[in-house]
């Protein structure tokens, strides 16, 4: 399940970059990362 930590923290950070909805992704993406730990 370690694979997807890069990926998801990728995803977060280009969220971040090009969303203006990145809080609602960064949300999810805790969420997701929570329950892979």
């Amino acid at each position: 399940m370690q694979r997807y930590l890069p990926a998801l923290l990728g995803e977060l950070f280009n969220s971040k970059l090009n969303d203006q909805n990145a809080t609602v992704k960064e949300f999810t993406h805790i969420f997701c990362f929570i329950f892979l730990i």
